[in-house]
């Protein structure tokens, strides 16, 4: 008692010490000098934003010049919201009326000007030509206000924005970093944008997976915490490969590919001049703007007493972790500690509905945070009040359900007794709607699902009504095939015949299988591994790495559609017309961390990238191999180097359809290797004598080429010399995939 008297007298000094340190540092980090370049040419941008984050709530906006943000027409007033098609027309209308005033004046007209025309003049410099202001004609652009949302982000931040400042300072990351999810999600926990992307940072599935585990069971993009340290380390990795925050920070919503595509067309790797001088195809008005932006949301986080008065942010919270040695429940949880689940819940943000609703566990691993306090035991206490019986040595198993034709989503749910959301949430679907025949379902349920075989095996819970009604048979029939009372209690280890009645619902495994499962891993979550070879001076699409893409093609669909979206939880991050958000699928996507370039040049040549072949390329050209020898002179078995370029015949398909198809293959393949690994940090290493692009992939560091390329982008791994230094990410498997028991396989 004295013990747990002295530690929890510890825990409140160093609780308090620790908050009023990073209380100090965040009151005086506007002080402090900062990496972050500001560039004077895009204040009027910064400008801008500050008064849509500080002055123009949600029920207002302003029309004003896409490319001038410093020229703003009107303020307007949305009575009727934001959505609403009154709101639609009014801007239509104010948008012709502009555009005939900006006509007018584009004419040279100067003389008998009216009020308004004068007004709209006066709005731009001196010396605008009239073409300025014919093009601006054409650039009117509404913005939908955001000051009342960032203003209840300031209060929601008071909860994770210490330890997020603490957590920046240990990776010696610039502290302003911590005002990046105002932008993306308004601090909301719950933002969900139309493409995926989840949590506070906005990470998508697959940038996610680099840091972090996302998946049916644990999603730690949801995770504050978490999902705070997965985007500082993104964050630093942009900032290695670029050498500047503005880089860094814009590459977080255009990619690492579109902004060193930018760099290099501008030929300038200052932020103002790519903001200034760049039209690249997908260099948008949300990527062109996030930078400043950003700065705008320093501005007003560092300022919040100057834009809002006093405000009463959240208290922050105070926890400790402990690593879980072994599966267990929410509710063994909650038994050991004086914890309520709401609580808990808020806490542990990255497990997701399954386990809060008992149908998985907590998996073993998992680092599990707790209120930490004068008045909370200590979390080896936790542990050991978690009793023998509610520790499990494996999760509870999946079960899974083939679609077949004619199934919709909501009646498989119906069937399974589960809900179309659960279901959704489980299989990472945007849409009820789109589902195919033949398509794998995880079910959110605890592996006792229609029961199909001619005996069963009892396990600990189950009841004779329960049993039979999952064999889709009476009670008393059951009762009487094994000459047992309708009300007998049923013994574990116990086997019972089953009448020969169909099951109710879909096939599925025997639940005595499911319960004590072979390990069975499926093909396309198997991680992908390099063949042993020897070492070559460079690629081909006729060599060993032909057969490594080729593995990967049968793991993986080049024609896989684009992810499907629906329009985010939060409305005003994501759509047309309003806030900056990393929410745009052909800049960013889930090939955001990605530096490789898959576009096409101009001159509609392409920069060969690994796990390609000349094959694939002629298949996503609809062509053949032969064609694109002849077109680049190449002999049969003639090497294709990794980073050269290639000429491409766009005869019977569209570039943009080819880059489609390419960026698809790369983030299937990609899905696959981060479906069960993940990056825990990089090193640094100094190539040797001997070393080639193949040792150091896979005796070395099991990483495959392509993750290998995207962390040296710019070093050209043909041309090695010793002494070299290159950066070599720490792949870290995520914990083994639960095992799946297939069902409808006769279907």
């Amino acid at each position: 008692m004295q013990s747990n008297s002295i530690r929890s007298s510890l825990a409140r000094v160093a609780c308090s010490w620790r908050l009023l340190v990073l209380g100090l540092a965040w009151a005086t980090s506007a002080q402090a000098t900062s990496e972050l370049p500001r560039p004077a040419s895009i204040q009027p941008a910064v400008d801008f934003w500050t008064r849509i984050y500080s002055q123009v709530s949600t029920s207002e906006g302003l029309l004003h010049d896409r490319n001038n943000l410093s020229v703003v027409y009107e303020k307007l007033e949305l009575q009727n919201g934001y959505r609403h098609p009154a709101r639609e027309r009014r801007i239509r209308r104010l948008r012709a009326q502009y555009r005939r005033i900006l006509n007018t004046l584009a004419s040279g007209r100067r003389d008998n000007l009216s009020a308004e025309q004068q007004r709209v003049l006066n709005l731009w410099p001196d010396d605008v030509s009239k073409a300025r202001l014919r093009r601006a004609a054409h650039d009117i652009r509404f913005q939908l206000g955001q000051s009342d949302k960032f203003r209840r982000g300031l209060i929601r931040a008071g909860a994770w924005e210490p330890h997020m400042r603490s957590m920046l300072a240990d990776m010696a990351l610039p502290p302003e970093l911590a005002a990046l999810p105002h932008v993306e999600s308004s601090f909301n926990p719950e933002a969900y944008s139309r493409v995926g992307a989840a949590g506070i940072w906005q990470f998508t599935r697959l940038t996610g997976r680099r840091f972090m585990r996302v998946d049916h069971i644990v999603d730690e993009r949801m995770d504050p915490f978490a999902a705070t340290e997965a985007a500082g380390r993104l964050l630093k990795q942009n900032y290695s490969i670029t050498g500047d925050w503005g880089l860094a920070i814009t590459a977080y919503n255009h990619g690492l590919a579109g902004i060193r595509r930018a760099s290099r067309s501008v030929g300038s790797n200052d932020i103002a001049d790519i903001i200034a001088r760049y039209d690249g195809r997908r260099w948008g008005f949300a990527s062109r703007n996030f930078y400043p932006a950003f700065l705008a949301a320093v501005e007003v986080d560092e300022n919040a007493r100057k834009y809002f008065g006093a405000l009463q942010p959240r208290e922050p919270l105070v926890t400790e972790t402990v690593t879980l040695p072994f599966y267990t429940t929410v509710e063994a949880v909650v038994q050991a500690h004086p914890v309520d689940r709401a609580t808990l819940r808020e806490l542990n943000r990255g497990l997701r509905a399954p386990v809060w609703q008992g149908q998985k566990h907590i998996p073993r691993g998992y680092a599990l945070r707790l209120p930490a306090g004068p008045d909370q035991p200590d979390p080896k206490t936790v542990l050991a009040g978690i009793s023998g019986e509610q520790r499990y040595a494996q999760q509870v198993p999946d079960v899974e359900h083939t679609v077949r034709r004619g199934q919709s989503l909501s009646g498989i749910a119906a069937r399974y007794d589960t809900s179309l959301q659960d279901l959704m949430a489980m299989n990472n679907l945007r849409s009820p709607h789109h589902i195919r025949a033949g398509q794998q379902l995880r079910l959110p349920v605890d592996g006792k699902s229609a029961i199909e075989s001619d005996s069963y095996r009892v396990t600990r819970g189950d009841t004779l009504s329960e049993i039979a009604r999952r064999a889709g048979i009476p009670t008393a029939e059951l009762a009487q095939v094994n000459d047992l009372e309708p009300d007998a209690t049923l013994q574990p280890g116990q086997t019972l015949k089953m009448a020969a009645a169909g099951p109710v619902g879909d096939q599925a495994a025997p639940d005595g299988a499911v319960r004590q499962p072979e390990a069975v891993e499926p093909a396309s979550e198997r991680p992908i591994s390099m063949p042993l070879a020897p070492a070559e001076p460079h690629w081909t699409g006729d060599n060993p790495v032909d057969a490594l893409t080729r593995q990967i093609s049968a793991l993986t669909s080049a024609a896989a559609g684009e992810p499907e979206s629906t329009p985010t939880s939060d409305p005003g991050l994501g759509g047309l017309e309003t806030a900056v958000s990393t929410s745009d699928p052909e800049t960013t996507g889930d090939l955001a961390a990605d530096p490789s370039d898959y576009s096409v040049a101009d001159n509609r040549t392409i920069e060969i990238q690994a796990a390609e072949t000349l094959g694939h390329y002629a298949e996503w050209l609809n062509l053949r191999a032969s064609d694109l020898r002849r077109v680049n002179n190449l002999r049969y078995g003639e090497p294709l180097v990794i980073g050269e370029r290639l000429e491409l015949d766009f005869a019977r398909l569209e570039p943009a359809n080819f880059e489609k198809r390419r960026r698809s293959y790369h983030r299937e393949l990609q899905s696959a290797f981060f479906e069960r690994n993940h990056i825990r940090d990089t090193r640094s290493y100094r190539i040797e004598r001997g070393d080639s692009l193949w040792n150091l992939t896979r005796p070395r560091t099991d990483i495959p080429v392509w993750l290998l390329r995207q962390y040296n982008p710019d070093r050209d791994f043909t041309d090695l010399k010793p002494g070299d230094e290159i950066r070599i990410p720490v792949v870290e498997q995520q914990e083994p995939g639960p095992v799946v028991a297939e069902d409808d396989t006769q279907a």
